[in-house]
């Protein structure tokens, strides 16, 4: 058996506990079939004294045989199961601190062009800007985050922040009165590019003080269980 991802603490108390109940039912099957077994030949042999005590010892032999068998198996099984569990896990916080690193340096980039876009809008006088001055997001390592099976393995603030951002990042750049604002400056339209850059430095502000530093502890964790659970390999 593979376990999953998901599976905690209390998913392997809940497999190892139904293992040693089986393995306790099949042991009290065995237990009962031989002593039927002895029961049997006891009778046949006319109840000899000597022949029932050879009986005995046989089925005891047989029946510490089992029961090493059993519990070889047993333990054969939980070490099994314990490794798998540890490689399950050890992939698992390998992937995810690939996306969170991938995804921590594409946001860094995105911030960074924002920035340059920021020093470069003219808030009272200035040039204006012309369409091919604007630049566009770089969202490839977001949207395999977005398609990967690991997605929600990550924190609901990296999520839900990281989206929010690039959406309000996208309408902004792609805000058709804005552009036109910078493009021709007047004195009617000083207030609206004021209020967008204010809006443009608070976005990467937030970025810059509410998720890269949940993604840099996040990834922090991954590389701690990564480490751990190397050396278990």
């Amino acid at each position: 058996m593979q376990p999953g991802p998901g599976v905690g603490r209390k998913g392997t108390d809940r497999i190892l506990g139904g293992t040693m109940r089986k393995l306790t039912s099949l042991l009290a099957i065995f237990i009962a079939l031989w002593a039927l077994t002895a029961a049997a030949r006891a009778a046949d042999a006319g109840g000899e004294l000597l022949s029932e005590i050879g009986g005995i010892k046989f089925l005891a032999g047989q029946i510490f045989t089992i029961l090493a068998s059993i519990v070889g198996v047993y333990f054969a099984s939980y070490v099994s199961f314990q490794r798998s569990l540890k490689h399950s896990k050890l992939v698992k916080a390998q992937q995810t601190s690939a996306l969170l690193t991938a995804a921590r340096g594409e946001l860094q980039q995105n911030i960074a062009r924002m920035r340059k876009l920021d020093e470069r809008l003219p808030a009272e006088s200035g040039v204006g800007l012309s369409d091919s001055d604007w630049p566009h997001l770089r969202l490839f390592v977001w949207q395999a985050v977005g398609r990967s099976s690991h997605a929600f393995d990550l924190p609901p603030e990296i999520l839900t922040g990281m989206q929010a951002l690039y959406e309000d990042l996208g309408a902004m750049l792609e805000d058709t009165q804005a552009r036109e604002d910078f493009k021709r400056l007047t004195t009617s339209n000083i207030y609206s590019r004021t209020q967008y850059k204010e809006r443009l430095n608070a976005l990467l502000a937030y970025a810059e003080t509410g998720i890269i530093p949940v993604l840099d502890k996040t990834a922090a964790e991954a590389g701690r269980t990564v480490a751990k659970y190397s050396g278990a390999e």
